[in-house]
């Protein structure tokens, strides 16, 4: 259970939103999101360019590694000449097309984009053919470590959940995709986006906008260091995004 009073303490003081605050010393930078919100990816568009200063190579999507290919359209190259809303990623997420417009941003920068989830064709084997969902956490990560051994330093965007360290994943004791890439050797910072669209007329909220919610911060850009547990959520940072309509007028103006 999360400290209330140390809680709201941050929350209230939590500085504004700057992506090139966060300590990027790293070799993975993994964002965990709730698939379908879309200001999600608005948001880390206007931050591809300090992804690009600080030195990252490569951007994994949780798109199907089958997908491969049409990945390739939108390569450093290409970029500039083909439009987000022409370029299909397929299978889950990635029907999105903000998830396309990030790919396409990431590419104009020269970051390499790749796939790593494996999911999509595992789902399509015989049942007593398929691996577990702990043999797919450890195959993704894998796929992402060969591509930091290959390119350097990369950034993650994926479900939050394979961003819960054991044990607070969502079966107890099962590693997720950060456990193995950590057991990897590799440093990784992970950042939780919260808040957004409509989070006020959920039935349930995270600490974070729990407490958004009570200190009046819900129209509020900010971001909370949580690397030392306060929050009892297992990110090292969470990002609070704001309601709507802030969030319109946000999309107007450049974050750092």
């Amino acid at each position: 259970m999360a400290n209330n009073r140390l809680l709201e303490e941050r929350v209230l003081l939590a500085p504004a939103l700057d992506f090139s605050k966060l300590p990027l010393d790293v070799d993975i930078l993994l964002f965990g999101e709730s698939h379908g919100h879309d200001e999600i990816r608005r948001y880390l568009k206007l931050a591809v360019p300090v992804f690009k200063s600080s030195g990252f190579q490569a951007y994994g999507v949780e798109a199907a590694t089958k997908g491969r290919e049409e990945l390739k359209r939108i390569s450093q190259t290409q970029a500039k000449y083909i439009a987000p809303d022409k370029v299909s990623f397929g299978v889950f997420s990635y029907d999105f097309p903000s998830y396309r417009e990030l790919a396409y941003e990431m590419a104009v920068e020269g970051i390499e984009i790749f796939p790593f989830d494996i999911r999509h064709s595992n789902y399509l084997l015989p049942k007593d053919h398929r691996l577990t969902s702990d043999q797919c956490e450890k195959i993704m990560a894998d796929i992402i470590d060969q591509k930091v051994r290959e390119k350097g330093k990369t950034v993650i965007l994926v479900g939050a959940g394979h961003l819960n360290r054991n044990p607070h994943s969502a079966i107890r004791d099962r590693d997720m995709l950060i456990d193995y890439l950590e057991k990897l050797g590799h440093k990784c910072l992970t950042v939780k986006f919260d808040g957004g669209i409509n989070y006020k007329e959920r039935e349930i909220n995270t600490y974070v906008e729990s407490a958004a919610i009570k200190l009046g911060r819900t129209a509020d850009t900010f971001m909370l260091d949580n690397r030392d547990g306060v929050i009892a959520m297992p990110y090292n940072y969470i990002i609070h995004l704001p309601q709507e309509p802030v969030i319109q007028e946000a999309m107007a103006h450049p974050l750092n």
